[in-house]
């Protein structure tokens, strides 16, 4: 029971230490049974965070063993040095428990930092783990060097040297050493069919014939009324959802506003390779000059669309794996839209820190949507998926559903915010920029399309009416 007592006021003093409170050194009860017995929790600490992260299927590691006995050893060690050097060895056991007792505390700190790391979206696994690591050895070392100097009882630079000598023993194993966790989750070899390599002098060939194909299918314009022209560009080859979202999107631009034969699409995928173009620079430059040439630049409408990961400085991933691509930045779109002289444009682009873009693109004639803020992440990306949050909330959810471009947009905004808020994601706030010109222009389209289709109609109802006099005139 007095054992039992000594170990919570231990960790009790080590809990005041590591969080930076006052404590006094007479609050750590010494003796080598406390040290064995705070030698044991934190063991157990380390136990039981290893079996509980490798759930549900998991195997003990025996290789840990030696791995842990390492660190105890080199733990050990060098508070023996640090107390011999100091003159302090016949008090040993309390050095240890003190170190040992702040132990449980900053476990469960790095614990708690490591759940709101993973509720976070702004940095990588790789960037958060370092950011946890460095955060944790930080903590431990100031703390031990409070310690280390009132022990002691010597001044700040001769503690920062103990303390630089004590971190370089302990931590540079767990640095440089191979991690060897007491618990291992069970590893299924996961079967993965082989996969031929992509021939890249033979894609690169084939560019000419597919973009003839593209020149072949685009029709020319109809005098009659405003064609909208899409372009599909998909520049991030190893997430299928890029490609799936800019087909998908072309489908849903062809129906609602008749643009059939006016569709092309630049796509990077091994698995579209000998269906469509590449997504690089020259194909984006050669499809925009052959659109342009089809169309009305005067009159009609280019609805570009581009969908990828984007970076914080603002260039959207062309990334393919083995090809060297381009990524795509605002100022070399801007000097493609500009060489095709096409008057009227709408440009969506669903990427992470896509507004970035909005500067360098906005004229009177045009309108410009992006997944997110300058400075923000957008969401949804992933190997399988149809469509990320945007490109659903806004061509699924929105223009299919007869809603125009801009209160598609609104609509798309409201229910992104609701989804990423459900998720607890930072919100992405897609923007949207109006041109001077180009709103009453999608007004005038808007009319066209509900003329154009109400003639279908009729001319659909005559058809029939024709159908139903002539057969009732042979049944009389």
């Amino acid at each position: 029971m007095r054992q039992l007592t000594q170990l919570v006021e231990n960790i009790l003093a080590g809990t005041r230490a590591a969080s930076f409170l006052k404590f006094h050194l007479w609050s750590f009860k010494a003796g080598f049974a406390q040290v064995f017995i705070l030698f044991g929790v934190s063991v157990f600490l380390t136990f039981i965070h290893d079996y509980v992260s490798t759930l549900p299927d998991n195997q003990f590691n025996p290789l840990s063993l030696g791995h842990q006995g390492l660190l105890y050893l080199l733990f050990f060690f060098s508070l023996l040095i640090v107390a011999a050097c100091n003159r302090r060895l016949q008090h040993i056991d309390k050095l240890v428990v003190m170190l040992l007792s702040i132990v449980p505390v900053i476990w469960l700190g790095t614990l708690g930092l490591i759940y709101l790391m993973k509720l976070q979206h702004w940095l990588s696994e790789y960037q958060a783990s370092w950011l946890v690591f460095v955060v944790y050895v930080s903590w431990y070392v100031i703390v031990v060097f409070r310690l280390f100097r009132r022990f002691f009882y010597i001044s700040n630079m001769p503690a920062l040297g103990w303390v630089v000598f004590y971190a370089v023993i302990n931590f540079a194993p767990i640095i440089w050493l191979p991690g060897q966790p007491i618990w291992l989750s069970k590893y299924v070899p996961e079967y993965r069919p082989t996969v031929e390599p992509i021939d890249i002098e033979a894609v690169y060939h084939d560019q000419e014939r597919l973009m003839d194909n593209i020149q072949n299918t685009i029709l020319n314009e109809n005098h009659e009324r405003t064609d909208v022209y899409f372009v599909g560009f998909a520049g991030h080859a190893t997430e299928d959802v890029f490609m799936n979202e800019v087909v998908s999107a072309a489908n849903i631009v062809k129906d609602r506003f008749s643009a059939y034969g006016k569709t092309a699409l630049l796509i990077n995928n091994r698995d579209s390779i000998d269906q469509y173009p590449l997504a690089n620079r020259f194909n984006l430059r050669r499809l925009l000059m052959t659109v342009s040439e089809r169309m009305d630049r005067e009159n009609d409408i280019l609805f570009l669309f581009l969908s990828s990961h984007g970076s914080e400085d603002h260039q959207l991933s062309t990334a393919f794996p083995r090809f060297r691509l381009k990524d795509i930045t605002p100022d070399m779109l801007k000097s493609r839209l500009d060489a095709s002289g096409i008057k009227w444009k709408i440009i969506v682009i669903s990427a992470c820190y896509s507004g970035g873009f909005i500067d360098a693109l906005s004229d009177a004639g045009t309108l410009i949507i992006t997944a997110a803020r300058p400075d923000r992440n957008s969401f949804g990306c992933g190997h399988d998926g149809n469509y990320t949050f945007f490109g659903e909330a806004y061509f699924e959810q929105g223009i299919k559903q007869q809603l125009g471009l801009i209160d598609a947009f609104e609509a798309a905004k409201a229910a992104i915010y609701e989804k990423e808020q459900a998720e607890s994601f930072t919100h992405s706030e897609p923007q949207i920029y109006i041109g001077e010109e180009i709103e009453v222009k999608l007004e005038q389209l808007e009319q066209e399309l509900r003329q154009y289709n109400n003639n279908n109609w009729a001319t659909s109802t005559q058809g029939l009416l024709t159908d139903s006099s002539a057969l009732s005139t042979a049944t009389d």
